[in-house]
């Protein structure tokens, strides 16, 4: 036990310094891209994958035993895949996913997770069709709705990716990241409308007091970035939960000041969330896929 709190310990240092330095490079970068912004230059920070690579081998030992039900082969099989995917193995993601689903048919999860890294490598089609069958397998399975949503959304298929952001959005309507979705397909379909209904909805909360209203309010325009910014260490428990809250924050600026045109600020935004290193988390996901879409861009057109 004292080797565990030990390490533990160490990983909570870890995590620390890391959302503390994301903070400071954000806090000096700025002050400086006012006057500096085209000297600016943010490289994407490295992960420390030895610790998921010496899983990943435990785990592949683990399903060489021949005695292992199906329960748990799937359980092992998935929780590879989802190392392998932060890795960037996505074919050995892959791989693991569908021999669940040789097994289990049926497995919403399954359906699910494999939408989503064939929708990270741009296999709309197939990840569309893994999405349609997670709703068909359950109607009510709210991050599959959000995911076609989003799938929907980045293909510009905006009419259906409303429907399902809208019943996303009515199945839990205090919950901001739902509002925010809705309100990003609905600014591709009509801005002025988005922003009214945006505020409407905000209003209709049964209250305010949660991180994420935050970037609700920067986005209705209560509040300044720097309020943003000051806000997300409000409350903070862990260094775990600093860093997905940057993740959030630093995304859905992304996704603001893309929609304002600013694309040199929204790619540094995009980068700050992939520095939080939360890669389970949606915004994590898109971040990486927007910085995707601004490097195939002309130069000329991310000034």
């Amino acid at each position: 036990m004292a080797n565990l709190a030990s390490w533990e310990s160490v990983m909570d240092f870890i995590w620390f310094k890391r959302c503390l330095l994301i903070i400071l490079v954000f806090f000096l970068t700025c002050c400086q891209v006012i006057h500096h912004e085209h000297k600016m230059i943010l490289a994407i920070s490295p992960a420390n994958n030895d610790e998921i690579q010496l899983e990943i081998v435990h785990l592949s030992q683990q399903l060489l035993q021949t005695d292992l039900d199906e329960n748990k082969l799937a359980k092992l099989h998935y929780r590879r895949a989802a190392l392998y995917n932060s890795l960037g193995l996505n074919i050995f993601a892959q791989n693991d996913l569908y021999q669940i689903l040789a097994m289990m048919p049926k497995a919403i999860d399954v359906h699910n997770y494999l939408g989503v890294i064939l929708a990270a490598q741009g296999n709309t089609d197939q990840a569309l069709a893994a999405f349609n069958t997670v709703v068909e397998l359950d109607p009510d399975y709210d991050v599959g709705r959000l995911n076609r949503a989003i799938l929907l959304y980045n293909t510009e298929h905006y009419a259906a990716a409303k429907d399902d952001a809208l019943a996303f959005y009515h199945r839990a309507p205090d919950k901001f990241y739902r509002l925010l979705w809705l309100y990003l397909i609905e600014y591709e379909i009509n801005q002025e409308q988005a922003q009214q209904r945006l505020q409407q909805r905000y209003d209709a909360m049964s209250q305010h007091n949660g991180w994420g209203d935050n970037i609700l309010a920067f986005y209705l325009n209560k509040i300044s970035e720097r309020d943003l910014i000051q806000r997300a260490n409000v409350g903070i428990k862990t260094n775990r939960e600093l860093a997905e809250r940057l993740c959030e924050m630093y995304f859905y600026l992304g996704k603001y000041y893309l929609n304002k045109k600013n694309v040199k600020r929204a790619e540094m935004m995009f980068k700050y969330t992939l520095a939080s290193h939360i890669y389970n988390y949606i915004e994590y996901q898109q971040a990486l896929l927007e910085l995707k879409k601004l490097q195939k861009q002309p130069i000329s057109s991310t000034n």
